[in-house]
């Protein structure tokens, strides 16, 4: 066995909770918790965090169960991507250039 604490999945459920607070709290605490709920499921909001909420439920699923360290990481890095898109939703025109220089580049 090796010291080596990644190869444990139960470290990444500190990144997991860290997301959350992200996601959850970053304009919470300037607009208060109703209004941030109400804005996280908008239309052009709620399929991020749809896909954020699954992500964290997957993330801790393949933490706590299934202990499988490839997931884990795969769940977390899917939560940062939502979290990105999230927060651009807030800045006019952001996701429309993301998505254009996306297609420039393939």
């Amino acid at each position: 066995a090796t010291s080596f604490p990644w190869h444990r999945p139960y470290i990444f459920i500190l990144f997991s909770k860290t997301c959350l607070n992200e996601f959850a709290f970053r304009t919470g605490f300037l607009v208060g918790p109703i209004r941030q709920l109400k804005s996280m499921f908008d239309p052009t909001r709620m399929i991020t965090t749809i896909v954020f909420l699954a992500a964290m439920a997957l993330t801790l699923t393949a933490a706590l169960w299934w202990q499988n360290v490839g997931l884990v990481i795969l769940f977390v890095i899917i939560q940062w991507l939502a979290l990105i898109w999230y927060s651009l939703s807030y800045i006019p025109y952001a996701r429309t250039l993301v998505t254009n220089c996306a297609k420039g580049l393939v």
